[in-house]
């Protein structure tokens, strides 16, 4: 079997499981997000796709964190008193975090500690754009969410080849992707932005999940965003938030994408101070659970 051939068969086994419970909704999100007329309205029809999804955001629109003083009881108001913005990343959130349930537990992984990862990263790749850029990075929210999409693919349906990859990384201090390159012939890269690409994500989306690892390989038009996601990423896993797959740590290319990007490495780790502050306030507040 040839990649290609090794890559559908990929896909179809994805598209047949409970990952692919998670495409209509985002699809649907990304819509919105794409077009500028977008209204609360249209937010509110994509995620009514999902009943127990509006439920997730209901709840959380009435927890203590956003204090609200009257009850919360309608996506309407939800999005009145969240903002737009907010309650399209916890729609993104609550949404994505159903793939990360359950799966394999291996010395030194889970998908808990692979959300967690997915979850600073996400923070952080929007505040770089937001704060750094000075661009909304409409997209980058859900590019750090879904950037690991292909361990979750290789947890699920290489089980053996997974344990070995996951076991010799751990003990050995080995990244995944060379692993993966040894043991599969594919890497999670390529395997995340094929189902990506395969469900009709836009471009900017797959194509950094694709070069997250390898940013400056990555085409002209996408390595600014290649590189930004590879600094994100890398930037969680040297200071060890949730599950790390590269224990290999690229500092050349770390710095050459900071230099391309113009970050002071400084103001960077002001960012991931906000967004450490940030995530730990609203784990205290339970925001981030998955029931």
């Amino acid at each position: 079997m040839n990649r290609d051939e090794q890559i559908q068969k990929i896909i179809q086994k994805v598209n047949e499981s409970e990952i692919a419970s998670i495409k209509t909704v985002l699809i649907h999100i990304i819509d919105v997000l794409n077009n500028p007329d977008s209204t609360a309205r249209d937010l509110k029809s994509a995620i009514e796709l999902d009943p127990p999804l509006t439920g997730k955001i209901l709840r959380i629109a009435n927890s203590a964190y956003y204090a609200s003083r009257t009850k919360i009881d309608s996506l309407d108001k939800a999005i009145v008193w969240l903002g737009f913005s907010s309650v399209r990343e916890l729609a993104i959130h609550q949404k994505t975090a159903e793939i990360f349930s359950a799966g394999t537990l291996i010395e030194g992984y889970s998908r808990e500690r692979l959300w967690q990862h997915c979850i600073a990263v996400a923070q952080l790749l929007k505040n770089i754009y937001r704060k750094e850029f000075g661009e909304r990075g409409e997209h980058a929210y859900i590019t750090g969410i879904l950037h690991q999409m292909g361990i979750i693919v290789l947890d699920q349906f290489f089980p053996d080849e997974f344990r070995e990859i996951a076991t010799v990384s751990a003990r050995k201090e080995q990244n995944f992707i060379d692993l993966e390159r040894q043991v599969l012939g594919l890497t999670h890269p390529e395997i995340g932005a094929a189902v990506l690409g395969h469900w009709g994500l836009p471009e900017d989306i797959v194509q950094p999940v694709l070069y997250h690892h390898s940013p400056t390989a990555a085409p002209m038009a996408i390595r600014k965003a290649s590189m930004a996601l590879f600094v994100a990423d890398n930037m969680c896993q040297i200071n060890e938030v949730g599950f790390t797959d590269s224990p290999v740590f690229n500092e050349p290319l770390f710095e050459r994408c900071l230099d391309s990007l113009h970050i002071n490495y400084k103001s960077l780790e002001a960012l991931y101070k906000e967004v450490l502050e940030a995530l730990l306030n609203m784990s205290t507040q339970g925001l981030f659970s998955k029931e």
